[in-house]
């Protein structure tokens, strides 16, 4: 069952990878490493699924972040849609 997961942002966290972080029924949630995308979606080392929609992303500069710490994580999620 996918997990749907408000005000999200992806952040680059140790040995080059990348997680998930938001809220997920009211829970500010960290989410263990991206594993896979895939246009509205992520899926993390643990298994879960968690649903993104673009309504929402957190409004901030996260995304800029990324695209300078992750370029080719970066480049996967906006080939695949995620951003």
């Amino acid at each position: 069952m996918n997990k749907i997961i408000k005000r999200w942002k992806i952040v680059p966290v140790k040995e080059g990878k990348i997680c998930l972080i938001g809220y997920v029924d009211d829970v500010y949630t960290q989410t263990s490493n991206i594993v896979n995308v895939r246009e509205g979606e992520v899926r993390t080392e643990s298994g879960s699924i968690y649903t993104l929609t673009q309504s929402e992303m957190d409004i901030s500069l996260w995304e800029l972040q990324l695209q300078i710490k992750r370029p080719v994580q970066y480049g996967i999620l906006k080939q695949n849609k995620v951003l």
